[in-house]
């Protein structure tokens, strides 16, 4: 048994507008299964092989001493450990395993629409773990959420612009005025300094440019007229396909 990441994401309350926003990404979705612990496969070798993976084990030694000292029955034991179980936060990132074009997710529970949407998201735009649920995630949502005018092409766009931000960021600020310079607030600026307010250089530029655009994104997220306005302006003009 199992079921398609679209069949999931369909059941998402922002299937409509991923429909609209992310069309080729929800096409991708097509082409992934999604197979998780109580859906039959506990007890085949791949899911052998991801338990031994667990971030979160129980400890059963203690219920295991109350019933070998005859102060619980068996039934009771299992009612506990089922119970431990339920406490216990499974982790909603999956194992991938990826056959041709296709893909299997394999979730330790039943995922949610949003586990579901952001494994897939990552996997389908291509960056890292950290890439994409410190800068990317909270632009993707954000769009969904807000109904921005932007598209699948804008997150292209800031997947790489991240990483000339990471890996040079003086080419990354030169990209960043360039394309701010087509707005009235920003057409007389000369260099990234009269965007950040300040100059630096390397690591401390790449974290400074990363913060300019996650305050905008965290403005969008807000909502406030004013400054949504703005920012989603600033991100429209940075993250425009050339």
């Amino acid at each position: 048994m199992f079921d398609s990441a679209y069949s999931i994401i369909w059941l998402s309350p922002f299937y409509e507008k991923i429909e609209k926003k992310f069309s080729l990404f929800l096409e991708f979705s097509r082409e992934v299964e999604v197979e998780y612990e109580d859906s039959g496969y506990e007890n085949t070798e791949i899911f052998d092989d991801i338990a031994k993976d667990d971030l979160s084990p129980i400890d059963y030694k203690f219920y295991e001493v109350l019933f070998e000292g005859g102060v619980i029955t068996e039934k009771d034991f299992h009612s506990y450990v089922a119970k431990e179980k339920r406490k216990v936060k499974l982790d909603e990132k999956p194992n991938v395993i990826r056959r041709g074009d296709r893909y299997t997710f394999y979730f330790r529970q039943k995922p949610t629409a949003n586990a579901v949407i952001n494994a897939v998201a990552k996997t389908y735009f291509g960056v890292s773990d950290k890439e994409w649920h410190n800068y990317i995630e909270p632009l993707f949502f954000a769009i969904l959420e807000n109904d921005l005018d932007m598209d699948e092409d804008n997150i292209y766009v800031y997947t790489v612009l991240l990483t000339d931000i990471l890996i040079d960021p003086e080419y990354a600020g030169k990209i960043i005025v360039d394309k701010l310079k087509v707005l009235d607030e920003f057409k007389d600026i000369k260099d990234i300094k009269d965007v950040i307010g300040v100059s630096l250089e390397g690591e401390e530029l790449s974290n400074a440019l990363l913060d300019f655009l996650l305050e905008a994104t965290e403005n969008v997220k807000k909502g406030e007229r004013e400054e949504f306005n703005k920012s989603e302006t600033i991100l429209k003009a940075i993250l425009k396909l050339a």
